[in-house]
Order: C-alpha cells, then structure tokens, then sequence
C-alpha cells in the first residue's frame, strides 16, 4: 500500500520538476527554506568531514580549505594542540586546524572552545563537532566578546560579516546577545592555550583591552583586524596592548578588502607570539 501511494505521488511530481520554470522555483524553494536537509558535505581526508548547512558556508569553505587562508601562519607557528577560537562562525578555522594535525600524522585532534555570537552557528557548529567525532574535544558557546557585561546590541548579518551593532553596516538582524566576559571563558577551557585566534568583526578592540586572564594563558595570538573602529583604534592599536601583555608581533599578513556586508572596510591578519 504504501509502495503504491509513493509510485501514485512521484510520477506527477517528476512530471512537474521536467518543468524547467517549476523545476527552478523548487531548487529556489529549497535552499531557502530547507537548506540544511540537503545535506551538502565535502570529504577531506582522514575520516573528517566539512557540513555546509547554509548557503554562506561555501564561501567560508572556499576561504578556509581551497584558498587555505591559515597555511601561511603554520608556516611560522606549530600546530596548536589547545586553543580557542574566537569568532568560530561555521567552525572551519578549527576542522581545519584538526585536519592538519592529521595530516602531519598526530593522532590528537586537539581540544578547542569554539565562541561565535551569531545564534545561526549553533546547528552548524554542533553538526561539525557530531559528524567529526570530536564530542569532549571541541565544545561551542554562544556568546560575543565585549568590554561590558549584560546584553548587548548585535547585528547577525550574511557573508561572515556579523558584529556587534556599533561596528560595520547598519544592516542584517538586529538582536542581543549576552557578553562572554573573561573568567566565562577560562571557566570553560582553562589555560594555557598554544593560540587564540580571534576574528570577531571589529570585538578584537575590546578583546585585546578587557580579557587579560585569555591573554596571560596564551602562547600566540592569531588576530584580524577591521578597518573603521567608531573610537579610531586600529591594527597600531593592537599592536600596543598586545605588546604591554608581552606579545610580539611576528608575522602581519597582507590586508584585504572586506565584502558589501561590510562596506568594503579594509581587514589583516596578524600573528602575535610570546618571545
């Protein structure tokens, strides 16, 4: 019975999706509004896998595994074994910093903190960790980094470009978002951290000036940092609050130009290390 009702359902359905414009308004139809069902999932290598449950991951994707947007700094830093990762978005930063550690034959994955505000990156973050097996080494928290605690306005946007509201485009969701303050995070993965890498959409200022216990128990710090800070700090200013916690500058990346998300603000990669 069963058999038949679906034979009865598909024959008319195939008839329909033969129909170019209805066949495109249904793929329209799914990606928006069941997006992570149509389980896109890239293989890499040593049983890991990457999950694209929402259509901006490819361009995380592309950034992080395809471009391999970090492989210049493990030229000049070792393969953290711990660290934390600020501003994870989808989770890649830290998959691939799994996989490398895979491919340079170290049975450890790593153990990492995972903090993203952007409430999207729950699903896709635990769905990393899940398909991974990395349960008890990787755990996420939602939360944003600030200078003061309590609520404070958000704005979750496409393309990797979420912040808290001062910073960027005055476009995207606005929400609250409950501070991640400094004795939070240690409480939840206790130093020291071989790295922390930190790319929070201009939150880096407050992160560098307002969370002293991360940054004593840290050994390297991989940190963008955004153009059009509303207070006129920039990569200087890290730079000087990085270097009176004892943090050398060792490599700065060239800078990029950040998308439409972001007003085209100018954006670098720079890599902190204790001497």
């Amino acid at each position: 019975m069963l058999t038949t009702a679906r034979a009865w359902l598909k024959t008319p359905l195939l008839a329909l999706l033969a129909w170019p414009p209805f066949r495109r308004r249904a793929v329209y139809e799914l990606r928006q509004r069941y997006y992570p069902e149509l389980s896109n999932v890239i293989p890499l290598s040593h049983n890991l896998e990457c999950p694209l449950l929402f259509p901006d991951a490819w361009a995380s994707f592309a950034e992080t595994f395809v471009q391999q947007e970090y492989a210049a700094v493990f030229e000049h830093l070792p393969l953290p074994r711990r660290w934390l990762d600020l501003g994870c978005h989808a989770g890649f930063f830290s998959l691939y910093v799994t996989w490398r550690r895979a491919l340079a034959d170290q049975s450890d994955p790593g153990t990492a903190l995972l903090i993203d505000a952007d409430s999207r990156m729950r699903v896709s973050v635990r769905e990393l960790i899940a398909r991974n097996r990395l349960d008890g080494r990787f755990e996420f928290v939602h939360g944003m980094i600030g200078a003061r605690e309590g609520l404070q306005p958000f704005r979750e946007r496409g393309f990797m470009a979420s912040s808290a509201a001062a910073y960027g485009a005055a476009n995207g969701v606005l929400t609250e978002i409950a501070v991640l303050t400094d004795p939070a995070i240690t409480a939840r993965l206790e130093p020291p951290y071989d790295l922390v890498k930190v790319d929070i959409e201009g939150g880096e200022y407050d992160f560098v000036s307002h969370y002293d216990g991360v940054l004593t128990g840290a050994r390297a710090v991989l940190l963008e940092w955004h153009a059009g800070d509303p207070a006129g700090r920039d990569a200087g200013f890290v730079t000087n609050e990085l270097g009176l916690r004892g943090f050398e500058l060792q490599r700065s990346f060239p800078p990029t130009c950040r998308g439409d998300n972001d007003n085209g603000r100018q954006a670098g990669l720079m890599l902190f290390v204790r001497p």
